[in-house]
């Protein structure tokens, strides 16, 4: 018998792998907010800065008028906030001019999938602004593990609370 977090069964490259693997973050993500509850969407043009659309709570009893921007990523031992670049063992790559870190311009919240686990990381973009890096390790994600409160709060005071609070 297998486990749901098995990976690979049938031994494909690590390359297209990879890439696979983020497509299926992408709706297994998709498949657990909509199991919490959230109205979410995804978004099917690959040229875009996120993955899904989410409509969050301004406080746990009231909807948002408007959606937020989500950008899903997986996480092995960190969670990359940079997008424009591909990912394969069969990639070269001459400079990083298509490489960009993630800002309030391309999305709100970068979600990050552990790749074993399938546990959640979402971290609202002012903490990617606030720490002006191009990853995290996971340790030191640990409050935004599974935080669900992050989608049912979704209101400035909450996120600046929470921007406070956290050291990069």
């Amino acid at each position: 018998m297998g486990k749901l977090s098995d990976r690979n069964i049938i031994g494909m490259t690590d390359g297209l792998f990879s890439a696979t693997l983020g497509d299926a973050h992408e709706h297994i993500v998709l498949g657990i907010l909509i199991r919490l509850g959230l109205e979410v969407g995804k978004v099917d043009v690959s040229s875009t800065p996120y993955d899904l659309i989410i409509r969050p709570y301004k406080n746990p009893k009231t909807k948002s008028s408007s959606f937020i921007r989500a950008q899903i990523k997986t996480v092995k031992t960190s969670l990359s906030f940079s997008g424009g670049s591909r990912g394969g063992i069969d990639r070269e790559y001459k400079s990083n001019v298509k490489t960009y870190t993630y800002s309030s311009k391309d999305t709100d919240v970068v979600i990050g999938i552990d790749r074993s686990t399938l546990d959640l990381y979402v971290v609202p973009i002012k903490i990617v602004e606030k720490c002006n890096q191009k990853s995290l390790a996971a340790s030191k994600l640990k409050i935004f593990l599974n935080n669900w409160d992050i989608f049912l709060n979704w209101n400035p005071s909450y996120l600046e609370a929470l921007t406070k609070k956290f050291n990069c």
